[in-house]
C-alpha cells in the first residue's frame, strides 16, 4: 500500500487574531475595535457590549468577544503594573 501524504491544519489558528479581523459582524466590531475600548476604560464585557452593541444581536461572536477583551485588559493591566514594579525596586 502506498504511503498517504495528509494535510495538516493548524487548529489553533482562530487564536492569533488579526487586528482587523471583524469579531462581532452584527456591529462590525473588529479585534482592534475591541481591544481600543478596553484602552479607553471600559472595566468588564457588560460595558462593552451596552456600549457597543458587541455579541448583543445573534451571539456568535461572544466567545472571541469575550477572550479579545479579557487579552485586552490583560495587556492594560501590565502596562500599568510593570512600571509600578520597577519603580518600587529602584
Amino acid at each position: 500500500m502506498p504511503h498517504q501524504t495528509v494535510n495538516t491544519v493548524d487548529n489553533h489558528s482562530h487564536l492569533r487574531l488579526n487586528a482587523r479581523m471583524i469579531v462581532c459582524v452584527c456591529n462590525a466590531m473588529s479585534e482592534a475595535d475591541i481591544r481600543q475600548k478596553a484602552a479607553d476604560g471600559l472595566r468588564n464585557f457588560d460595558a462593552l457590549r451596552a456600549e457597543t452593541g458587541c455579541s448583543d444581536c445573534c451571539g456568535c461572536c461572544e466567545s472571541t468577544a469575550r477572550q479579545v477583551f479579557a487579552e485586552a485588559q490583560t495587556e492594560q493591566r501590565r502596562q500599568f503594573v510593570l512600571p509600578l514594579a520597577i519603580a518600587a525596586v529602584a
